[in-house]
Order: structure tokens, then sequence, then C-alpha cells
């Protein structure tokens, strides 16, 4: 078996890492919500794992958000750079 290797450059990777992430917080926020919903129709009784997802999926989109303001810092900064 043959094993290869890739290597993406910065300006490749980092559109897929973003993707990833951003899907990654989707599906935490989406998970909340249903939990959220079971709680509320009387389906489930799980309120502290309830609330724990709710806080995981706020965190997460709150980090998010971060990396999103420093990629869009960084981006500004090069754009003022003179060459």
């Amino acid at each position: 078996a043959t094993t290869e290797i890739y290597t993406l450059s910065l300006h490749d990777a980092l559109p897929i890492f973003l993707e990833d992430s951003i899907e990654k917080v989707n599906k935490l926020q989406q998970e909340a919500d249903n939990s959220v919903k079971k709680i509320a129709e009387g389906k489930g009784d799980d309120i502290v794992g309830t609330v724990l997802a709710l806080e995981k999926a706020d965190q997460s989109l709150k980090l998010m958000t971060e990396v999103r303001n420093k990629v869009i810092a960084a981006y500004n900064q090069v754009m003022r750079m003179q060459v």
C-alpha cells in the first residue's frame, strides 16, 4: 500500500479549516436546539445536559466569532501594507 502525503498551502488550508469549524459550530447549535425542544415538549428530562449543550454551543460560537475577527484584522493589515 502506498501512502501519499499531501501538503496544503495556507491559501488552500484556511478555507477548509474555516468551513469545517463552521460546520462543527452549526452542529453544536443544532444539538442544543434539539435538546431544548425535547425539554419544552416534555420528551426529555436531562436539564443539566441541555444547559451544558447550550453553554458548549455558546462558547463555540464566541470562539468562532473571535477567529473570524482575527482573520479579518489580519486581512486588513495585509491590505494596508505597501509593497
